[in-house]
């Protein structure tokens, strides 16, 4: 075997499956867009939680202003910036489709959740 065969035999033996074994997903590049997909998953994940607690807190500073405007103006604002952010997550969500499938990436989202 010479050298060049060497370095090419070289596996992940930790790593099986996608990352270690299967040079098809790896020469194809399905490997760095299933990498792409697991990142965006959890951030999107990472985001509606963000998202949620945020609408929360603002809920309960909105019950506990007692009518004082200031405290009252605060939590509008901050369910105004919850909402909006909950927009741009959905519109990044569909961007990446969008890429996906017009690069003709066959690549499933999992959701986490049934």
């Amino acid at each position: 075997m010479t050298k060049t065969q060497q370095i090419a035999a070289i596996t992940n033996p930790i790593l099986s499956g996608n990352a270690g074994k299967d040079e098809v997903g790896a020469k194809s590049g399905s490997l760095f867009f299933e990498i792409i997909g697991g990142v965006l998953q959890f951030m999107m994940v990472l985001g509606a939680v963000i998202v949620l607690i945020n609408l929360v807190q603002a809920g309960l500073e909105w019950i506990g202003s007692s009518g004082d405007t200031s405290k009252l103006e605060s939590a509008r604002g901050r369910i105004t910036n919850s909402v909006v952010g909950l927009i741009l997550l959905s519109a990044s969500f569909a961007l990446w489709v969008l890429v996906r499938d017009f690069l003709g990436i066959e690549m499933t989202f999992q959701p986490l959740f049934p």
